[in-house]
């Protein structure tokens, strides 16, 4: 029995149409794994972050005194790191390491400026330690490799993820030719009884 003439090609049309809706189902399954790579990579710097300002809040724990009177703060414009920071030990000879706290001060930072070289894409690092409060506000930045692609400019959300000196100045409406990077804040309590 053969199939009248209306009905002959159908199945191929129809064929057709399941192929072009299977193709989208795989095009938004690999935009989602692309995607799902990108943010993971986003986390896992985060974390590593995450694991630099605990570092940072231990060394400046074990030399409070040297924290409270802002040994530890770093407070200058973002420059990420290009080339691993120079180490500064406590002592070049003798007997004593890290006699003073302004000694151990900077070699805690020294090291910890390597590390965060070492951990995170152009990275740069933003410190100040309140001595009333006992507390210390770190901002850790760096250049996601995903890349935003947002500009630098002056908005809200600029300063509230990054600190002042981190977000240069432009005028409104003035398109900044470089791009941001991306901060991870903490409040890191240093002298007994501060509140986190």
């Amino acid at each position: 029995m053969s199939l009248p003439v209306y009905h002959r090609g159908a199945t191929m049309i129809e064929l057709l149409v399941s192929f072009l809706i299977v193709s989208f189902g795989l095009l938004a399954l690999l935009a989602l794994q692309n995607n799902a790579i990108k943010f993971n990579k986003t986390t896992e710097l985060r974390a590593q972050a995450t694991l630099l300002a605990t570092d940072l809040g231990e060394r400046m724990r074990a030399n409070a005194s040297a924290a409270t009177l802002g040994l530890y703060n770093r407070q200058t414009p973002y420059e990420a790191m290009t080339a691993q920071p120079a180490y500064t030990p406590c002592h070049a000879s003798g007997t004593q390491p890290c006699a003073t706290p302004d000694a151990m001060a900077a070699q805690d930072l020294s090291e910890w400026r390597r590390l965060l070289y070492q951990s995170l894409p152009q990275a740069d690092a933003y410190i100040q330690v309140d001595s009333a409060s006992g507390l210390a506000d770190v901002w850790i930045a760096w250049r996601d490799p995903a890349g935003s692609g947002e500009a630098v400019g002056n908005t809200s959300n600029d300063t509230r993820e990054c600190p002042a000196a981190f977000v240069p100045d432009s005028a409104p409406g003035v398109q900044a030719t470089s791009e941001r990077p991306r901060c991870a804040y903490f409040s890191i309590a240093i002298a007994a009884g501060s509140a986190s």
